[in-house]
């Protein structure tokens, strides 16, 4: 095979690639959508993270976030949409994702498995609080973003 023939192959690949990323994001809207509340609710429980406080607070959540803080693609809980993750800028402000970024997600589909994500949230809601964790601050924690979940929820609506 000739070089300008492989070329061809490999980028309609990738674009085929890239394509049923998008489209299995997409396609779990549903599941998305359930993200901020669970992220919400089992935050604290086995320790606190990062990614569920996106979740709850920006309605993002950040696919390879513990392994690579500087990814620069999350997911929009409210469609499911690969967005270009820029740190400050709010959700309608941020472009689709790269290209080369989406390909990269392809060898960690497991990161933006919307089913498995939202068991695994709930399966920590279900977790009991630890020992160390005063009850009180946990709630004033959860009361404090309710609103924000609350207006994600009507963002969803109003999509």
């Amino acid at each position: 095979m000739n070089f300008p023939v492989l070329q061809k192959s490999i980028e309609q690949k990738i674009g085929t690639v890239m394509e049923l990323i998008r489209d299995f994001c997409g396609d779990q809207r549903a599941l998305w959508q359930r993200v901020p509340t669970l992220a919400l609710e089992a935050d604290g429980r086995q320790g606190f993270s990062d990614a569920k406080k996106f979740a709850y607070r920006d309605g993002i959540w950040q696919p390879l976030w513990e392994k690579d803080t500087r990814f620069p693609v999350c997911v929009d809980l409210r469609t499911g949409e690969l967005l270009q993750y820029i740190y400050g800028r709010q959700i309608d402000e941020m472009e689709p994702a790269l290209p080369e970024d989406v390909l990269r997600l392809a060898l960690a589909l497991d990161s933006i498995n919307a089913t498995k994500i939202v068991e695994d949230l709930d399966y920590a809601t279900r977790q009991p609080m630890p020992s160390h964790m005063n009850p009180v601050d946990r709630e004033r924690n959860i009361e404090f973003y309710r609103p924000m979940v609350a207006e994600f929820y009507r963002r969803v609506a109003g999509r």
